[in-house]
């Protein structure tokens, strides 16, 4: 058979496809073919293989635009560049980085400057720890645009791996600048108008922080699944978070895939957990722990992420923001924090901020889903709400008035950043 791609083929010595149930997932497919009256099977694999990644089955969606690429391979049409990008975005998602790179080469071959597919590239040499054949992608997506976002982000990232840390805090700027002037277009602007009141106020009246009241200041997180690089630094950060925020009470956003005993062990910590219903579009659980921006029963709230340990030199930077008299607090702490607010990294003052589900809900309708989707949505809709009325702690970049973070006696110099992963942690 004249196949383009073989799914049978190897990523680094392991299969880049789990095993799916092909024979349940066809027959789905001819029952989605039949109900939106698809007749060219091409044009069917693709809108199906769309439909799957949406419902975050990137295995079957792979697969499927795959199966476009052979079929028109096959016949002789026009191979759609999309259906590479989206199959190697797909493998990206399931951490399959050779995969991806393989077959976002042959889109490469089609259409040689194809930016996305180019910067792309980079992001996969990156996740396999190649960072100057990364580099070399990021540079090329330069030449073609000096002004193209994530090739400053994924530069500032590959530079400072291979220590060249000036260059790499240049283009770290770079991203944040451009970001900044995105936030404040005219055509970002006139699209957040439709959801907020424009100029949006902030009361300038802030309440008291009261420690008293654990249960009214919430640390947030989103959580689902069953990997453990995940479900073990949440229990971990549960279990932490009685010892560095005593008055603060850890709240997991889950949904149902989440382990039982995982529920069982979150609540006997004492944290709160709320059971979501699980979305129909793929990283939608990114935005269920802003929830808690809009609720009524909360006087401050932080946003983390799962796999972030929380440590003291955090707890000192929170405690600064707590009598800043500022709503907000950003915090970035390495030359990789590129963006204007990272998503596990924030903080603010509780009913603060317009309803979260209008805007999240108009954002995600109108906006492709990724990974980073929810520090898009934090940088185009929250950004121009809040930069007035931040505290930042920013230890390379000092964007926006950033502030140092505060020094803490016999901490180990050389402890990871804050926002670090626990697997850097652990080491």
């Amino acid at each position: 058979m004249d196949e383009l791609i073989n799914m049978n083929f190897s990523a680094r010595g392991k299969s880049i496809a789990n095993p799916v149930d092909e024979a349940a997932m066809e027959q789905d497919f001819h029952q989605f073919c039949k109900e939106f009256s698809i007749k060219d099977h091409a044009e069917g694999f693709r809108q199906y293989a769309l439909r799957l990644r949406q419902l975050g089955n990137f295995i079957g969606a792979a697969q499927y635009f795959i199966k476009a690429i052979n079929l028109n391979h096959r016949h002789k049409k026009k191979l759609f560049i999309d259906d590479f990008k989206l199959a190697a975005t797909c493998f990206y998602a399931m951490r399959q980085y050779q995969a991806a790179i393989e077959i976002s080469q042959m889109a490469l071959q089609v259409d040689p400057n194809n930016i996305g597919i180019i910067s792309n590239c980079g992001l996969y040499w990156s996740g396999l720890g190649n960072f100057a054949e990364a580099e070399k992608y990021f540079k090329k997506c330069l030449e073609i645009d000096n002004m193209y976002l994530n090739a400053y982000d994924g530069l500032a990232r590959a530079l400072g791996k291979q220590n060249k840390l000036d260059a790499a805090l240049s283009c770290g700027r770079q991203s944040l600048t451009i970001k900044n002037q995105l936030a404040f277009s005219e055509d970002n602007l006139n699209l957040l108008k439709h959801d907020v009141p424009w100029p949006y106020t902030i009361d300038n009246a802030i309440p008291p922080f009261n420690p008293n009241a654990p249960e009214r200041n919430i640390i947030a997180y989103s959580l689902w699944g069953n990997d453990p690089n995940y479900l073990k630094p949440a229990l971990l950060n549960a279990n932490l978070a009685k010892v560095i925020y005593p008055e603060w009470t850890c709240r997991f956003y889950c949904d149902k895939s989440l382990p039982e005993d995982v529920v069982q062990q979150l609540a006997r910590t004492g944290a709160q957990v709320i059971m979501e219903l699980k979305g129909n579009r793929a990283f939608e659980g990114l935005f269920w722990r802003f929830k808690v921006i809009s609720d009524h029963n909360i006087d401050r709230f932080m946003i983390r992420d799962c796999d972030s340990i929380l440590t003291l030199p955090e707890r000192a930077a929170v405690e600064e923001w707590l009598v800043s008299n500022k709503h907000f607090h950003i915090m970035r702490d390495h030359y990789g924090h590129t963006e204007l607010i990272l998503a596990g990294l924030w903080g603010g003052v509780g009913n603060t901020l317009p309803d979260m589900d209008v805007l999240i809900n108009d954002f995600m309708a109108n906006n492709f889903m990724t990974r980073t989707i929810d520090q898009q949505f934090l940088r185009t809709c929250v950004w121009p709400l809040i930069h007035k009325h931040c505290l930042t702690h920013d230890s390379y970049y000092h964007f926006n008035n950033g502030k140092d973070f505060p020094k803490l006696n016999n901490w180990p110099k050389d402890y990871p950043h804050i926002g670090s992963n626990w697997q850097h942690m652990k080491k």
